[in-house]
């Protein structure tokens, strides 16, 4: 009888054991950490355009990521605003908020170059003479939240 005890004892244990060591952590499958590589050769000038000046950004981005989104495009008139998160993504050209500031690019095989033209600042206001704008790029992924390093930053002197 103290043998049977024993044996449901030592089983209870060992069961409890398993159970924890199996089970206790909550992952029930390996999950691969996601990354996405960063755009690369941010460059920004100051063009006449029209009937005005622009800031004329362009990069190079090779994501082929099958959970990659877009880019958002940070603009700031320090570069310590870039980095302390005061940095403002522009908006897309259709104006939406919450949206990379380029989207709709499917998973891409070789590098591809990207262009886009700034008119005025984050919130709308006109780009202002004699103000020096810094720039940055980060790839995102809508799916898992997920964003790049950012590229360089550059910045140019708007006149």
């Amino acid at each position: 009888m103290f043998k049977k005890m024993i044996k449901r004892a030592l089983f209870s244990l060992i069961s409890a054991y398993l159970c924890a060591s199996y089970f206790g952590c909550g992952i029930e499958t390996y999950q691969q950490v996601s990354t996405l590589a960063s755009p690369l050769g941010l460059t920004a000038v100051e063009t006449n355009f029209g009937s005005g000046n622009i800031i004329f950004l362009q990069f190079w981005g090779l994501n082929n990521e099958p959970f990659f989104s877009g880019y958002y495009i940070y603009m700031a008139e320090t570069p310590n605003d870039l980095f302390i998160g005061n940095g403002m993504p522009l908006l897309n050209t259709q104006g939406q908020v919450g949206r990379p500031t380029i989207y709709n690019i499917p998973p891409m095989t070789s590098a591809q170059q990207f262009s886009y033209t700034v008119t005025y600042y984050t919130n709308y206001t006109p780009l202002q003479s004699g103000s020096t704008y810094f720039f940055f790029v980060k790839a995102y992924s809508y799916e898992y939240n997920i964003y790049s390093d950012p590229c360089n930053v550059t910045n140019v002197t708007f006149y």
